[in-house]
């Protein structure tokens, strides 16, 4: 609809804002999450505490967007995208008054759930009205903005069932500004491996390569968010039982999630290596189709980007040990954007899919060894060997699919429903974990 190129500098546009709303964020939503479900049935105390939460991020977003500014005019690179820019950073205060941290202190995901859905509908529906000819790339940018208006003012208006916030001048900033400087470092080198190479294909090759690039990645990220889902709905939880000193509850929890986790990842990495050409080419067109490659590169990076999250942001967060997490994320993006250097000449985004494989695992590697001592991971080889025979034979209906059918659409429907059936017949038969808390989940409730 847009092009490769007016997508580019979408993507382009975006890479910069997501500093914006870092810098804005400064660490504060994990650092609120976390210590406010600590105290969350404290009302009195949970309400004093969001308000000095609220009026630090309303001090920090100030600043942000100060510097943002500055950056347009003293940045010539910058120029020709001012208008794109402003529109874009409206999210960033939307964001911050939307306070969507409380709906997660408060684990009210159905909310959050219904919300995200009405969203992108609208998104939708509003593209097809309103974006007609590539040059409309700038409404394309205001219509996410407005659809995320509408949802920070609903958000706003949510919370009041929570807290009512306010700005306080008894802010305790010196109580709070430690370890919201220490987890905003940690977002700082997340996101500096996250979007360095949108950021730097950007700066060395052009808008095209970008846009064929951000239509892979954006797949990467919507499969990572959905993974990442299971992860940061229990974040919450695991602080609470942390805070009441629960400790075989919080094992439990963290033992149920990760071997959830290997069920599940282990037939999307598959999937959506076996069917990148097909996914990409039917979600963006035949002017994005070449970077499928990138998308196989990428899918491989899942493993590591999920389990490095559930190390770090399931087991180090809540544990307070952010020091050990951001010695991984520094690592990390320090690895990233130097081989960016290397390997995006050399290679394109193909080169920026493969250091992004790189950050993901060292951030893994380093939150496995962190958390010793303070969680004991089993893994159970007739789980992983289920889930092995299951990805084999999901490989195998790819394949075959491809060979009787033509119609990407096609291809992908009938490859995720049969691949579904046979993965979850498998799981059944070999008795696997996940496959048999579900099945007994499923005769109580039809008891």
């Amino acid at each position: 609809m847009l092009g490769a190129e007016n997508y580019g500098k979408l993507n382009f546009g975006n890479s910069i804002i997501v500093y914006v709303t870092l810098f804005a964020a400064l660490g504060i939503i994990n650092y609120a999450i976390r210590e406010g479900a600590r105290i969350r049935n404290d009302k009195k105390t949970f309400q004093t505490f969001a308000n000095q939460v609220f009026t630090i991020n309303c001090i920090t977003t100030l600043v942000a967007y100060f510097v943002f500014i500055l950056l347009i005019i003293f940045v010539p690179k910058l120029h020709s995208y001012w208008l794109l820019l402003l529109i874009q950073s409206i999210s960033v205060i939307l964001t911050t008054l939307g306070a969507d941290w409380i709906n997660s202190i408060y684990e009210d995901f159905l909310y959050i759930t219904i919300r995200y859905i009405v969203i992108q509908i609208f998104s939708i529906i509003a593209m097809f009205i309103f974006v007609r000819t590539p040059d409309d790339y700038i409404v394309y940018a205001g219509i996410h903005v407005f659809a995320n208006a509408g949802a920070n003012i609903a958000n706003f208006i949510h919370i009041r069932k929570y807290a009512h916030l306010r700005l306080t001048r008894k802010t305790n900033f010196k109580t709070h500004i430690k370890p919201m400087l220490m987890l905003f470092c940690n977002s700082l080198s997340v996101q500096l491996y996250i979007n360095s190479d949108i950021t730097l294909l950007g700066i060395l090759m052009n808008d095209t390569v970008v846009g064929i690039y951000s239509a892979a990645v954006k797949i990467y990220n919507i499969m990572k968010q959905l993974l990442n889902a299971i992860i940061i709905v229990i974040i919450p939880r695991v602080s609470a039982l942390l805070g009441e000193n629960k400790s075989k509850e919080y094992n439990a929890l963290l033992e149920k999630v990760f071997h959830a986790i290997i069920s599940i990842i282990m037939p999307i990495i598959t999937g959506v290596f076996m069917l990148s050409y097909e996914i990409i080419a039917l979600i963006g067109g035949e002017n994005y189709a070449s970077g499928y490659w990138a998308l196989r590169i990428l899918s491989i990076a899942l493993c590591g980007a999920v389990f490095g999250n559930f190390f770090n942001n399931a087991i180090l967060v809540p544990n307070k040990k952010e020091k050990n997490f951001l010695i991984a994320t520094l690592t990390a993006a320090s690895v990233n954007v130097l081989l960016n250097f290397v390997f995006i000449p050399l290679w394109g985004y193909i080169g920026a899919a493969i250091t992004t494989v790189f950050a993901e695992f060292i951030v893994m590697c380093f939150g496995v060894y962190f958390s010793k001592g303070l969680y004991t991971f089993k893994i159970c080889i007739k789980d992983i060997l289920s889930c092995v025979i299951g990805c084999v034979f999901i490989g195998v209906i790819c394949v075959l699919t491809k060979v009787f059918f033509s119609s990407y659409f096609i291809i992908i429907i009938i490859s995720v429903a049969a691949s579904i059936i046979c993965y979850s017949a498998i799981l059944f038969v070999m008795k696997n974990r996940l496959a048999t808390t579900l099945l007994n989940t499923l005769k109580k409730k039809f008891k």
